[in-house]
């Protein structure tokens, strides 16, 4: 695909650029960017009740926590989302594993890398919080074009981790053909800690509004905006590994993504060579008309070149 990589990262630092700056113009609240993070604003909370740890945001002047949200922009390099496609069997056989994810990256731009230094530092948070040094070292996805941010969730949590919430139905959206429904039994249960949601950004005269659009409008070189929280959660060994929790996936661009899909299409049209031109039939009634009397003036042409050869032979008789 040719795509223009310069180009795509100079629009990607200025989009990051622009909603961090307007970020700095609200108040503190539970959704915060990540490249400009106050780590002293956060704290790793221990969930009750369960074993994992999540990365929370203190309400000044409250005794309530909120799970932290981080916005960080990208452009999408690898993603999973729905639909999902397999059999009933196959996708039976996986049902917990069904997951929602995306890569993003940043081609170096400042503002990619200050939130990558900014999830190191969080990393080092929940190292130092949680006990018993068992947390596992964080071990990005790196891609030829550098490290990666990626996230990702769960389509199903299982009924005993979340017998306190409720379940919410899948829509024809994330679930077009019904295979998850077909799948969902009475030991596993969607709630609102699965969703993920999905947008698309416009702007008119300065005010952004967002809409909400199906997971297929993502393609692979789109500018994004991904929300994230950050939770830590047991593995085997007694050991404990922190993960990016896919909460929500905006559009921003789809420009450079276009522009190279066209480039592509047409660098696969085949050169033409010069040949005989072919007479072709206009299918209109007035040429059909004009290509009648074309032929009778060509007939009578003709015939007057006969009786002009008639005359010249009588002459020279």
């Amino acid at each position: 695909m040719l795509y223009e990589t310069t180009q795509a990262a100079a629009d990607l630092e200025n989009m990051a650029k622009d909603r961090a700056h307007a970020s700095l113009e609200k108040d503190p609240s539970p959704v915060q960017e990540l490249s400009i993070l106050d780590i002293r604003s956060v704290a790793v909370t221990k969930d009750d009740p369960g074993n994992s740890w999540t990365l929370t945001f203190g309400c000044e002047g409250t005794s309530f926590v909120h799970e932290m949200t981080l916005s960080v922009q990208g452009i999408l390099r690898m993603s999973d989302l729905p639909p999902v496609r397999g059999s009933r069997e196959a996708l039976q056989r996986r049902v917990m594993s069904l997951q929602q994810q995306v890569h993003i990256i940043g081609y170096d731009t400042e503002t990619f890398q200050s939130a990558l230094w900014k999830f190191y530092d969080i990393y080092e948070l929940f190292s130092r919080t949680v006990p018993g040094n068992a947390l596992l070292p964080w071990d990005p996805v790196v891609f030829t074009e550098g490290v990666s941010i990626s996230a990702a969730n769960r389509y199903f949590s299982r009924r005993r981790d979340v017998f306190h919430e409720e379940d919410i139905p899948f829509d024809d959206v994330v679930d077009p053909t019904g295979s998850l429904r077909d799948i969902q039994h009475n030991g596993i249960a969607r709630t609102a800690d699965n969703e993920v949601k999905y947008f698309r950004c416009t702007e008119e005269k300065g005010t952004k509004s967002y809409h909400a659009v199906s997971p297929a409008c993502f393609k692979i070189g789109d500018i994004l905006d991904v929300q994230i929280g950050i939770i830590a959660v047991p593995v085997k060994d007694d050991k404990m590994k922190m993960l990016p929790k896919l909460r929500a996936i905006t559009l921003l661009s789809s420009k450079w993504t276009q522009d190279a899909n066209f480039k592509t299409a047409i660098a696969k049209v085949p050169r033409t060579t010069n040949r005989k031109a072919k007479r072709r039939r206009v299918g209109y009634t007035v040429d059909d008309q004009l290509d009648e009397d074309l032929q009778k003036t060509t007939v009578a042409v003709r015939r007057l070149s006969l009786h002009q050869s008639d005359v010249h032979a009588s002459m020279v008789d």
